[in-house]
C-alpha cells in the first residue's frame, strides 16, 4: 500500500474521532456561547459536518 494512501486513511480516522468528540461536547454544552465555539471548531475540522 502506498504511503499517501496510509496517510489519507490516518487523517480520515483522526477526523472521524475528532468529530465524534466534538459532537459529544456539543450535546453536553449548556450555553449557546459554548455551542458556538464547539461548532466553529467542528467547521475547521470538517466544514460540511453536522453536529446534531
Amino acid at each position: 500500500m502506498p504511503v499517501p494512501r496510509v496517510t489519507e486513511l490516518h487523517r480520515r480516522r483522526a477526523r472521524r474521532q475528532k468529530l465524534a468528540q466534538l459532537r459529544r461536547r456539543y450535546r453536553a454544552a449548556k450555553t449557546q456561547e459554548e455551542k458556538a465555539k464547539i461548532f466553529a471548531k467542528a467547521a475547521r475540522v470538517s466544514p460540511t459536518a453536522k453536529l446534531d
